[in-house]
């Protein structure tokens, strides 16, 4: 089944919609710093045993350490890292889960552009909706990527 031709400008629109999100998003990095809850969160990435002691320790802090160290302690990228990340994985699943509906419907493959823009879609709605609450990688963020990963 083929998509209209007169449906194409308004998956276009669609599409560089959801590529300015991400651009945003992408460009926001550098600027704001919430010093209650990312202060905290960057405190257990730069030293994931340090609350040992009281009987605290997050894991995600140890897995997402070594990526701030490599990034030179940078926090406006390892906010981009976590972004790009989240955005890749969500347009890996979305494709994926693409692949298999085709695949159970029995239907032919299509266009190029008609399966790309839900698959643009899906990272720009997970972007924007990562980007309300910290947007440093976190417990929550590792959560969401692993979910997207096994499903």
């Amino acid at each position: 089944m083929r998509m209209p031709t007169r449906s194409l400008p308004v998956l276009s629109i669609v599409g560089l919609m959801a590529v300015t999100v991400v651009g945003a998003a992408l460009f926001l990095t550098r600027y704001g710093f919430d010093f209650v809850d990312e202060s905290y969160l960057l405190s257990l990435i730069a030293d994931p045993g340090a609350n040992r002691d009281n009987g605290e320790v997050f894991l995600f802090g140890f897995l997402v350490h070594p990526i701030y160290v490599a990034l030179d302690h940078d926090i406006a990228l390892l906010r981009a890292v976590g972004i790009l990340a989240l955005g890749l994985v969500a347009g890996w699943m979305a494709h994926e889960v693409l692949g298999y509906i085709e695949g159970w419907r029995g239907r032919r493959k299509r266009g190029e552009f008609e399966r790309a823009w839900p698959i643009v879609l899906v990272m720009a709605s997970v972007v924007s909706a990562s980007a309300v609450n910290v947007r440093i990688p976190n417990y929550r963020t590792i959560s969401l990527l692993a979910l997207m990963l096994v499903t």
